[in-house]
C-alpha cells in the first residue's frame, strides 16, 4: 500500500462550514478536519455549545485563526498553535473564528 498525502488545508475548502470531516479513526482516537467562517448564521450568529464526555479534544489550527469560549472566557489560537480542551467542559467557537483546523479526540498523553 502507498503512502497517501493528503492537503487538509486546500480538502477543507471544498467542505461545509462547521462540518466534521473525518480524516481517520483509530484506537488512539477520531481525527477530522474542520472549516470555520465567521458568522455561520443561526438566530444569534452564534456556533452552538457542545461538550465531549470521553475524551480531550485537541485542536490545532492548520491555517487562519479561532478562539474557543469557556466558562466565560475567550482562548484565542493561530496558525501553528493548538488547545486541549479536556472531557466534561462546555464550550463553543467563537463568531470570528477563520480556520481549518485538524481536530483529535482522544486520550491526551503527558508530553
Amino acid at each position: 500500500m502507498p503512502i497517501e498525502v493528503l492537503d487538509l488545508v486546500e480538502l477543507a475548502q471544498g467542505v461545509a462550514v462547521d462540518t466534521d470531516h473525518p480524516i481517520t479513526t483509530n484506537l488512539m482516537g477520531d481525527v477530522l478536519i474542520i472549516r470555520l467562517a465567521a458568522s455561520p448564521g443561526g438566530p444569534d450568529g452564534d456556533y452552538p455549545e457542545e461538550v465531549h464526555a470521553g475524551a480531550t479534544e485537541t485542536i490545532t489550527a492548520l491555517s487562519g485563526r479561532f478562539a474557543i469560549l469557556a466558562e466565560g472566557k475567550s482562548y484565542s489560537v493561530r496558525q501553528g498553535q493548538c488547545c486541549r480542551i479536556p472531557p466534561g467542559l462546555h464550550h463553543r467557537w467563537a463568531p470570528e473564528s477563520e480556520a481549518v483546523v485538524l481536530v483529535h479526540f482522544g486520550a491526551a498523553v503527558p508530553h
